[in-house]
């Protein structure tokens, strides 16, 4: 998950290969499908627009600009490398390091207690790690742990993530999806030994969203 502002273009850059592992070139956004759900559940992808550009090697950049706050979601498919389909989850803010840095944003206060707790176990690692009566073999377990900790935060902000699954009503309204998150690109693409998988859900009244949840399984 990332934060971005609204009325600001927000980037998601990601990269194709083949069956073989080697980069894919020269793919055109108009022949991917792009799908983009704002706050409301509404796709917009077609009205709201979303670009597609190559950065080169494989990697590509998708590029569009929230018009209001709330969480968006976006999902690019390729019939032919990537049918299961790219993209993530975003959280729209007004301004964007004031909000993070607000109190009152249960958003942001996720993300503070998410450091908070990091923080503590980074001390827990060094304790450990300084301590005379700690076995290699306790030393190791507990940087294992926090590797797979670490790696699930970095998946959250859509590192080596994934969202597949996807279902949405006859509106084209996002209802539910799993997100998973890996340890490597190379699980990613392959989308194997996935370390942490989360269930998203979400409803509506009439047009509206009433509620979005994303909860760890």
């Amino acid at each position: 998950m990332m934060f971005i502002k609204k009325d600001a273009t927000a980037y998601d850059s990601f990269y194709v290969e083949d069956e073989g592992g080697d980069a894919v070139t020269g793919l055109l956004g108009e022949n991917m499908t792009k799908r983009l759900w704002n706050p409301r559940g509404t796709d917009v992808g077609s009205t709201l627009g979303v670009d597609i550009d190559e950065l080169g090697n494989g990697f590509y950049q998708a590029a569009f600009v929230p018009n209001m706050t709330g969480p968006w979601t976006l999902g690019i498919t390729e019939s032919t490398h990537f049918p299961w389909g790219k993209g993530g989850t975003f959280i729209c803010v007004e301004n964007l390091f004031d909000d993070i840095a607000e109190e009152g944003d249960a958003t942001s206060q996720n993300i503070l207690e998410l450091l908070k707790e990091t923080n503590t176990r980074t001390k827990e690692i060094l304790r450990d790690v300084r301590g005379t009566d700690s076995t290699t073999q306790e030393i190791l377990e507990v940087v294992r742990e926090s590797k797979i900790w670490l790696s699930r935060m970095l998946g959250l902000m859509q590192e080596n993530f994934r969202m597949r699954d996807i279902v949405v009503d006859s509106n084209g309204n996002l209802t539910s999806a799993a997100i998973r998150v890996y340890g490597t690109a190379a699980d990613a693409q392959a989308d194997t030994n996935h370390i942490a998988q989360y269930a998203v859900t979400a409803s509506y009244s009439g047009q509206n969203l009433t509620s979005y949840l994303v909860k760890k399984n």
